[in-house]
């Protein structure tokens, strides 16, 4: 999702705690030779705010499966 969605009075700085997120996304997603970070304009509910591209990347995994 675009937005991490913290607030402010945490611990640290919402600004830190996004980098931070957006870090592990990325790291997360080189953990496969097919990783691919996909950054959808929306809330926690993809499903939901951004149905097309959960569905673009529902058949993308099903056509790469296929090769």
């Amino acid at each position: 999702r675009e937005n991490g969605g913290f607030g402010d009075g945490l611990d640290r700085p919402a600004a830190e705690l996004e980098q931070q997120r957006k870090q592990a996304q990325a790291d997360l997603a080189k953990l496969s030779t097919r990783g691919k970070l996909v950054i959808v304009p929306s809330g926690h509910n993809m499903q939901v705010d951004a149905p097309d591209a959960v569905v673009k990347a529902i058949q993308e995994v099903i056509a790469a499966s296929k090769h």
